[in-house]
């Protein structure tokens, strides 16, 4: 079988009974998507039905796994003036998924969840990894009334279960839930909060999808405005160092005013250099020169950079 997406390559997809999940980017108003099978066997057919297009949101990592929007998601800035975005407005009928994908069986090994969060509500889900059932997740992190509103909790294929009893942060907040070597531990702005055993058998059978801000039973909604924000999973395990690095690096795009993307309207960078006695790094586009302190852009210039950039001690060349 083929899908096609006029002026773009083609998706082959062979010997492929079921459902087909797909992502792509309409670079037009005028794209088009077509499916049909294309084989050398007097007889051979394919039948298509179903077929659902729909918003997704970016999936920034090399795998680019889009999250599908299912319903109605908000989105707005995390502060007055930034540029980093939120998405909110999760109910039993809005939310994000991705379908079931390989890239989550962590079987027994290490894996990592982690975002950031800005919630009152006492019952809500940031994240659940599992199948269409309202039983036990493989994995899942958000908050849970007891013994009062607005615990942080986290649980592995069920149990055992990490309640450390401590509210939700006011604000956003970052949150992780990390397994190295059989350990399981829940942070909150890069503090460990609690850490059990964990050897439960993460491997997927087929069936399972990742949702983001409910349920899979459509229960335990995030529900009210702040929501969730740079959320990452992925197969191995942060050290704490990292762990406190990455917050600290990051707590920075909450704040008003906070510009984390490069100046003007192009994303094709001709030149970069990073300045070793000061540690900013400059990066050039055909708009001009962007600044970065970690990862907050500082200062701009609006002189186009065509192909080199040299940065030592504060003293800047370009051409």
């Amino acid at each position: 079988m083929f899908f096609s997406i006029t002026q773009y390559p083609y998706f082959w997809v062979s010997g492929k009974a079921g459902a087909v999940h797909l992502h792509f980017t309409a670079k037009t108003e005028t794209t088009y998507l077509k499916a049909f099978s294309w084989s050398i066997s007097a007889g051979a057919y394919a039948d298509f039905d179903n077929f659902s297009v729909r918003l997704g949101v970016a999936d920034r990592s090399v795998a680019k796994q889009n999250l599908i929007v299912n319903g109605s998601i908000a989105r707005s800035y995390v502060a007055a003036g930034a540029n980093l975005v939120a998405c909110s407005g999760f109910s039993s009928t809005s939310y994000l998924e991705l379908p079931f994908h390989n890239s989550l069986d962590f079987g027994t090994g290490d894996f990592c969840v982690m975002g950031w969060a800005n919630t009152a509500d006492p019952y809500a889900t940031f994240v659940r990894l599992g199948d269409n059932a309202s039983g036990a997740p493989k994995v899942f992190v958000g908050t849970y009334p007891s013994p009062s509103a607005g615990n942080l909790e986290a649980y592995i294929l069920g149990a055992p279960s990490l309640r450390p009893n401590v509210l939700t942060p006011s604000g956003w907040f970052h949150w992780a839930l990390v397994r190295i070597n059989g350990q399981a531990t829940l942070y909150a702005n890069s503090v460990p909060l609690v850490s059990v055993a964990s050897a439960a058998d993460l491997s997927l059978t087929g069936t399972e999808t990742l949702r983001i801000g409910v349920r899979h039973d459509g229960n335990q909604s995030l529900d009210g405005p702040g929501g969730i924000a740079l959320l990452r999973i992925f197969g191995n395990a942060p050290t704490p160092d990292q762990i406190e690095k990455i917050y600290e690096d990051e707590r920075r795009l909450f704040q008003p005013g906070a510009q984390c993307t490069l100046y003007g309207t192009s994303d094709a960078v001709t030149a970069l250099a990073h300045d070793p006695k000061t540690n900013i790094l400059h990066v050039g586009t055909s708009q001009g020169r962007s600044v970065f302190d970690g990862l907050v852009r500082v200062a701009i210039t609006e002189t186009p950079v065509g192909t080199a950039i040299s940065a030592v001690n504060g003293l800047i060349v370009e051409e």
